[in-house]
This record gives C-alpha cells, sequence and structure tokens, in this order.
C-alpha cells in the first residue's frame, strides 16, 4: 500500500491596523480689537457773575454807600478790592488706561475613541472531492 500526502490549501485573512494621518489642525492666538463705550460724568466749574441791583428800577435814586464801614465781598477768602483775585475753576478730563485680565480659558487635548469594525474579503479554499468509478467503467 503506498502512502501518498495531498495537502489542502485554504486563504486566511490576515488584518493589519496601520495609523495615517486623517488631518490637521492649527491653533493660533489672534488679538481683534472692539470699540467699548462707557458712560462717564465729567464735571467743569463756571464763574458766575450776577447783578444784584436793579439800575433801572430807581433811576432817580442814587445809593450812597460808606465804603469805610460796608462788608466787603470775599472769594477763596479774599476780599474783592482794588488788587485782583483770581478764582480758581476746575473741570474733570478723562483719564483711560487699559488693563490685561484673563477673560477665558480654554483646555485643549487629543481623545482617542476606539471602535469595532468588521472587514469582509473572499477566501479561498481546497477541498478533496472523490468521485467514484464503478470497476466496470474503468478502461
Amino acid at each position: 500500500m503506498n502512502h501518498n500526502t495531498i495537502e489542502l490549501l485554504e486563504e486566511r485573512l490576515n488584518v493589519d491596523v496601520e495609523k495615517v494621518q486623517s488631518g490637521k489642525v492649527t491653533l493660533q492666538k489672534e488679538t481683534r480689537t472692539k470699540v467699548v463705550n462707557v458712560p462717564v460724568e465729567l464735571k467743569e466749574e463756571y464763574l458766575v457773575i450776577r447783578v444784584l441791583s436793579d439800575k433801572t428800577a430807581n433811576a432817580g435814586e442814587v445809593q450812597m454807600v460808606d465804603i469805610t464801614t460796608s462788608t466787603g465781598v470775599f472769594i477763596n477768602g479774599t476780599e474783592i478790592g482794588h488788587e485782583p483775585v483770581e478764582v480758581l475753576l476746575s473741570k474733570d478730563v478723562v483719564k483711560v488706561h487699559k488693563e490685561t485680565f484673563v477673560a477665558e480659558e480654554i483646555s485643549l487635548e487629543k481623545r482617542t475613541e476606539t471602535s469595532t469594525h468588521t472587514v469582509s474579503d473572499t477566501v479561498r479554499y481546497e477541498e478533496l472531492v472523490e468521485t467514484l468509478t464503478p470497476k466496470d467503467n474503468i478502461k
């Protein structure tokens, strides 16, 4: 009896995973500008001079004032007389300064998600097929 061996072959799928670049994200901070309106209340001093005697009411009458006994008019503690008196006036002016502070914090991280996919392909394999031929049909 002769012992011969037949090898039956088949294909198998070998699936590998390769990491490829799928995109690129460029991050950059840009400085932009915007106009900010801030209402501010400003004050300004003015000198108001009023005439307290009405010269037109009694045009024929003249009032006599004794300057040695009269009480004077004082501004800033100085009596108004023949010497000039300075009256200091003031006003508010706007001074703007800018401050930088953290307005927002942004966290950056890369996250990897894993998912399962099914890969399908056709493979070939060999089978041994037996065909029996009756003795009578053998030539």
